[in-house]
């Protein structure tokens, strides 16, 4: 646990954190070294201590103060800590990434990208997935960087970063078209009829995915996600500051967009793959499942409870809710599926249903921030 030098630390100590920190402000690795290797500073505790009120630790601010060579000092010898935080909940590698988007010269920039993020990412990236205060991963923030840095290069368009392998593209592609077909000459020509049964009539999986399915497809029929291409690099002289926030800001849009994207794509697919389930009377194989057990539970619950959250009506939410909660509970998913799940993965899978329906009987749908 990280501790703060400034009510608890002896005049001695004080003294010591801050010849270290003068070292990073001067950049003087040498010092910085000398004094790291005597034995009074290697007991202080120097990864994890706060040497400001930012509550930054030695790593912290050398990352803010772009001092890469004293960055890759701290993390090659333990001495910073890649997943501290400071007070609003930065790692290092926020803090480096954030000081980095402030640099608007080109060269500047493609340099300090290179010798601070690229060359230490390995050793940083453990912290890749830590959300800081305001909801933002280093590895979101590294989205944006990396995109600022492949625009100054003049290069190759930045990677997408959801591509998926080939043969799991063509085999989802192959069943969306089934469904595709299934909804234009089956259930999709009585939907009205369909929407319009009985409000208090209890669903069925199929009959649940059916309707899901196709409010997904009226939703995305009327909202397309539309993602804007990259600008192309033409390196203008006149690149300013302005200039690189109005690119950050257009590249955060197309973040957004394609993880909305991303999202509904992943629902459909989730559905899709239930009622696939249900069509069959086949072994239930890993494959043929919508959700892994290794998944993450906020990860499937999030699929599961899109509409409940879309839906404004607070009466209307709980509804919804309590028929999820009926729906998903071990017992109905047992009675309808155990039987068909393949031996070794009938323990793994049926534990993943359990936790779902824990999930799902935690959610508030008053309070949605707690849900989150």
């Amino acid at each position: 646990m990280n501790t703060c030098f400034h009510r608890t630390m002896t005049s001695k100590i004080k003294k010591r954190f801050d010849r270290l920190i003068m070292c990073v402000k001067l950049n003087d690795i040498q010092r910085l070294e000398h004094y790291t290797k005597r034995k009074k500073y290697a007991k202080m505790q120097l990864d994890e201590t706060w040497v400001n009120k930012r509550r930054e630790t030695l790593i912290h601010l050398a990352c803010r103060l772009g001092r890469h060579k004293i960055v890759k000092f701290l993390l090659n010898n333990s001495i910073g800590d890649p997943t501290s935080m400071d007070y609003k909940g930065n790692t290092p590698l926020h803090v480096a990434l954030k000081a980095i988007m402030k640099i608007d010269e080109r060269n500047q920039y493609i340099e300090a990208y290179r010798k601070m993020i690229l060359s230490n990412l390995k050793e940083m990236s453990v912290s890749l997935t830590q959300t800081n205060l305001n909801g933002q991963t280093a590895k979101d923030l590294l989205d944006l960087a990396d995109s600022v840095y492949q625009y100054h290069l003049g290069g190759s368009e930045k990677k997408k970063e959801y591509a998926q392998q080939k043969n799991e593209q063509d085999w989802e592609q192959k069943l969306v078209a089934e469904l595709d077909y299934e909804y234009e000459n089956h259930w999709g020509k009585y939907e009205k009829d369909f929407l319009e049964e009985e409000s208090n009539e209890t669903e069925s999986y199929d009959s649940w995915a059916k309707r899901m399915i196709f409010e997904h497809k009226q939703k995305n029929s009327a909202q397309k996600f539309s993602i804007p291409s990259q600008a192309q690099s033409n390196h203008k002289a006149s690149w300013t500051q302005e200039d690189q926030q109005k690119f950050l800001k257009d590249e955060e849009t197309r973040r957004q967009l394609r993880k909305a994207a991303e999202t509904a794509d992943r629902r459909f697919l989730f559905l899709s793959k239930l009622s696939m389930l249900i069509k069959t009377e086949n072994t239930i194989e890993m494959s043929d499942l919508p959700f892994q057990p290794t998944d993450a539970i906020e990860s499937i619950g999030q699929l599961i409870l899109l509409h409940v959250k879309e839906s404004e009506n607070t009466d209307t939410k709980r509804k919804a809710l309590r028929e999820l909660q009926r729906l998903w509970h071990p017992d109905k998913f047992s009675q309808k599926f155990g039987a068909r799940l393949k031996e070794e993965i009938r323990e793994s899978v049926l534990k993943k249903v359990t936790e779902i329906s824990q999930y799902l009987n935690a959610f508030n749908c008053g309070s949605e921030a707690t849900n989150n």
